[in-house]
């Protein structure tokens, strides 16, 4: 099982792991570019830079950034500072890695992006996460149907309608079954 690899070991050709598993990783195709990225410039000791990697993909560094931010948040990098240089590390593409048969809800980000019908800015995915900590991931699902129905797409009265539901004591399935 891709679980059990040793991903940093030298035999391990991450980007030929990363094409044989993309199907299995929540990426689009910007994010994969990226990941290649990282895992080749890994593999031959380069020093990784937004500006490079914004050459490479022929997009901004901005955008970069952010992809930066998205792989960070959906955990599969983490970046670190190790012995006097910047590291990127991909382990979390090996624990994250969904099981082949089992069927992978999509993230709550993506409802989300879905639903505004843009990508999300890096604050707004923090927020969603901080609000799917505070509530469950079902309630905030329902929250943003219900943003919708209103046509009311932001997070401010997503939360709002959350701490709403929450003062009055609903209950998960409370909402579900149409009781506010």
């Amino acid at each position: 099982m891709a679980q059990n690899i040793d991903w940093s070991a030298p035999w391990i050709d991450q980007c030929a792991w990363i094409f044989s598993n993309l199907e299995n990783l929540t990426l689009d195709a910007k994010e994969a570019l990226i990941v290649l990225l990282i895992a080749h410039y890994n593999r031959h000791d380069l020093p990784i830079s937004t500006e490079a990697f914004a050459q490479k993909a022929k997009i901004s560094e901005e955008e970069v950034d952010t992809i930066f931010q998205i792989l960070s948040t959906k955990g599969y990098l983490t970046i670190d500072f190790v012995n006097g240089k910047v590291v990127f590390c991909l382990d979390g593409l090996v624990r994250m890695t969904r099981v082949p048969g089992k069927q992978l809800s999509k993230s709550l980000i993506s409802e989300f992006e879905d639903e505004f019908g843009r990508d999300l800015s890096p604050q707004e995915m923090q927020k969603i996460l901080d609000l799917s900590e505070k509530f469950t991931e079902r309630q905030v699902i329902c929250a943003l149907n219900e943003a919708s129905v209103y046509n009311k797409r932001n997070l401010t009265y997503i939360e709002n309608v959350l701490i709403s539901w929450s003062n009055k004591g609903l209950s998960t399935e409370d909402i579900e079954s149409g009781i506010r």
